[in-house]
């Protein structure tokens, strides 16, 4: 049974089709049409394609009018398609953008860069696929486990507030760096010649691609810690140890903002939790505290042992942040992180919060005296089994 993906390209010039059916065979399935009426007849026929790619400039009907009329089915509307022309012209590539296509390729082409580009979309769709793929295994699990599932009822709640909401940021976020990415970027730098100001934008592409490759790496993490129907492992954790491995990670980013890391206090009491979560998750919470730290300054740590929780205080020095801001800091659809230098991190941030609430801990930022800003980060401890 044929496994590989699918790609569908349109051209009405035999010799470019070869070129492609040479360029992706090994990799991909292809299909081929040679017109317009042909590609909306094999893209509605039988499975699906993975990609479409599609040339503009084609007899009785362009590729412009093909991509809307691919947009216009429901089962095509989310394949990605990638338009291969000849025009150069801006106002025909905002056109093709305009009508549904996620990214724009010139010919004469490279052909690493057009494999790259399927490659990155291909995977943007699967990540896709698998976000929706966990939406409807939730859907379907809380209509026929319900009444098993009222143990979890903490949970659940957490799932029903976030679930909406969370499809929406990670739709946004992952169109946006490949339209911004691969579109915008790739107008500005095509449509200038090769000179000093081409090669000074080249920094930001690659910026804004490792953007990208982060946000889809922690929104699949994030959608496995809010819609998963696993069941995470709760162990006894050592909070200093996790602490001392977090702080040894962050050290780099923290010497490249002159900032300094702050001596391990005795933490001797376990937390529940999983150790390489829990790992993941503190690294990111004293990045974000280095993130607002102001430079000279130290980021230092606290331990408040308490009778069923641990609360782990990272002092940071730097200018208090609003109120309002901080309240919803950690919230999906907050804006607050962008007014900080925490922006950077992507959700990276709201990852770790998830991590910490779904062991019963909680994260919260506010503002000291004296000019500092501490992340409260309680955790609940870890008790022998009774006997």
């Amino acid at each position: 049974m044929e496994t590989r993906p699918t790609i569908l390209a349109v051209d009405d010039a035999p010799a470019n089709l070869d070129v492609l059916i040479g360029l992706l065979s090994d990799q991909y399935r292809v299909k081929v049409a040679t017109n317009g009426e042909l590609a909306v007849k094999l893209a509605t026929t039988g499975q699906p394609p993975d990609l479409i790619l599609l040339d503009i400039l084609m007899p009785q009907m362009d590729g412009i009018e093909v991509c809307r009329m691919l947009k216009e089915h429901p089962q095509l509307r989310d394949v990605p398609v990638i338009f291969i022309s000849s025009l150069e012209n801006v106002d025909d590539k905002v056109k093709a953008f305009t009508s549904g296509g996620v990214d724009y390729v010139t010919k004469p082409f490279q052909p690493d860069e057009l494999l790259a580009r399927v490659s990155t979309h291909l995977t943007l769709r699967k990540v896709q696929q698998q976000l929706e793929e966990h939406n409807n295994q939730l859907d379907e699990l809380v209509r026929s486990k319900s009444r098993e599932l009222a143990r979890a009822h903490d949970r659940l709640a957490l799932v029903a507030r976030t679930k909406g909401e969370f499809l929406k940021l990670i739709s946004h976020e992952l169109r946006t760096p490949a339209n911004g990415i691969l579109g915008i970027a790739d107008i500005v730098m095509n449509s200038c010649p090769d000179n000093e100001d081409v090669i000074a934008l080249k920094p930001y592409f690659d910026e804004s691609r490792e953007r990208m490759e982060s946000v889809i790496e922690d929104s699949l993490l994030l959608a496995e810690v809010d819609f998963s129907q696993k069941e995470f492992k709760t162990v006894p954790v050592s909070l200093q140890a996790i602490l001392a491995d977090a702080s040894r990670a962050v050290s780099g980013f923290a010497g490249e903002r002159e900032v300094r890391i702050g001596a391990i206090p005795m933490c001797n009491t376990d937390v529940e939790g999983d150790q390489e979560l829990f790992r993941m998750a503190l690294t990111t919470l004293v990045r974000t505290a280095v993130a607002l730290n102001a430079a000279g300054e130290e980021v230092r740590f606290r331990c408040i042992d308490e009778t069923n929780t641990l609360t782990l205080v990272i002092e940071a020095a730097g200018k208090p942040l609003d109120e309002k801001a901080m309240a919803g800091f950690f919230d999906l659809s907050s804006s607050a992180r962008c007014s900080t230098r925490v922006e950077a991190l992507g959700l990276k941030p709201i990852v770790a919060e998830r991590v910490v609430s779904l062991y019963g801990g909680s994260v919260q930022l506010r503002n000291q005296d004296a000019g500092t800003i501490a992340l409260d980060v309680v955790l609940k401890k870890a008790f022998p089994a009774e006997s």
